[in-house]
């Protein structure tokens, strides 16, 4: 199941970028069904239709600074913008490319490794 939301009158410069929902609970991810129903009763959203994605998770292959965790780098694909791919690295940087990133992440091996590859079809 899809979901659209209408963009108001003051947001009318983010109408041609696709939302971003980033879902974060300390008790544990929610269900489907509770994204769905916040996306539809809070931002007002519409059943549009079947859509899928997938998900990629990298990790960078630097060693482990003293300080913390390396980097993650995650790419989401989406059936409603075939010609695009969208990043985020480590929650900061949304980078919205063309498909031809995933050629040049092929050829950055030694500085990242895709961890996971998640499709989700609704």
């Amino acid at each position: 199941m899809g979901v659209t939301c209408p963009t108001r009158e003051s947001h009318a410069h983010l109408q041609k970028y696709p939302s971003v929902i980033r879902w974060v609970d300390a008790k544990g991810m929610p269900t489907f069904s509770s994204i769905v129903d916040n996306v539809t009763k809070l931002l007002h959203g519409r059943h549009a239709g079947r859509w899928n994605m997938t998900c990629k998770v990298f990790r960078d292959t630097n060693p482990v600074q003293k300080t913390g965790t390396g980097k993650f780098m995650y790419q989401v694909a989406l059936s409603q913008h075939p010609r695009h791919v969208y990043c985020m690295v480590d929650g900061s940087v949304l980078v919205e490319a063309d498909k031809e990133l995933e050629n040049v992440l092929g050829k950055l091996k030694n500085l990242w490794v895709m961890r996971q590859s998640v499709p989700v079809e609704v």
